[in-house]
């Protein structure tokens, strides 16, 4: 039988690592009670071996020996001893810097997020190379469906604009991503929003479904059967749009 192991959430970004992990793989954030434990741990481990070694030595060059070694256990020991709280008050500063840097772009994206601006965030999110974990979830999963949003909107925006030079394999691209990105707000919303992100991805939803309708003229019950249709990324809906092309050109 396989040992379970335990889990934690990482204290600065919320992902779950093992209960014995000391640094988070996803934001760097390093437990430095923890690794001052083991560092502990490893001291005492270093006086003890001192101590099995000379009760190993024969009786009579512990006389001379004994005060040497203990000498040298205890230098050894308060050394390393220092070494540890230099490095957890340079460690505390680093990993305080690094976190209030987070903190602080958190919040820009969460005053751009009730902003209501999902693009520019979308835009912005995308372009940070910074690894944020679940504390950022929220922000991600916009990002996520704003890739599949403002993009295709235009792209349908286009074609009907256009329409005289739109083939039908085109428009069913474009359709195809329309609703692909409707199909992720609903996975969305049946996870229960779990970030926070319902606002965000109920306007980018709203805004896919406005564009089918006033632009192509499509009606819930078409919207609902093509969101029941779809199964992935090559789902045909070269039928629909032709059947669209053909609607909004008589």
């Amino acid at each position: 039988m396989s040992e379970v192991i335990k889990e934690r959430h990482c204290p600065n970004c919320g992902a779950i690592m093992a209960e014995n992990e000391m640094v988070c793989k996803y934001c760097g954030y390093e437990d430095l009670d923890m690794a001052q434990a083991r560092e502990a741990k490893e001291i005492k481990d270093i006086e003890n071996a001192g101590k099995e070694e000379i009760k190993k030595m024969p009786k009579k060059l512990l006389g001379q020996t004994t005060k040497r070694v203990f000498v040298a256990i205890v230098f050894f020991a308060f050394m390393i001893a220092a070494f540890v709280v230099v490095r957890k008050i340079v460690n505390e500063k680093v990993s305080n810097a690094g976190f209030d840097k987070k903190q602080e772009k958190l919040a820009y994206y969460e005053e751009i997020y009730q902003s209501g601006d999902y693009k520019r965030l979308k835009d912005e999110y995308l372009d940070d190379s910074e690894n944020y974990g679940a504390s950022a979830g929220k922000y991600s999963n916009t990002a996520s469906m704003g890739i599949y949003t403002f993009n295709n909107v235009d792209a349908l925006k286009y074609d009907k604009e256009n329409i005289e030079y739109v083939s039908t394999e085109v428009l069913a691209e474009d359709i195809r991503t329309a609703i692909y990105a409707l199909c992720m707000a609903d996975d969305y919303r049946d996870k229960g929003f779990i970030y926070g992100e319902g606002e965000a991805i109920e306007s980018m939803e709203q805004l896919v479904i406005d564009t089918l309708k006033d632009y192509w003229l499509m009606s819930d019950d078409e919207i609902k059967a093509a969101k029941d249709m779809y199964v992935d990324r090559k789902t045909d809906y070269s039928e629909l749009a032709e059947d669209l092309l053909d609607r909004s050109k008589n």
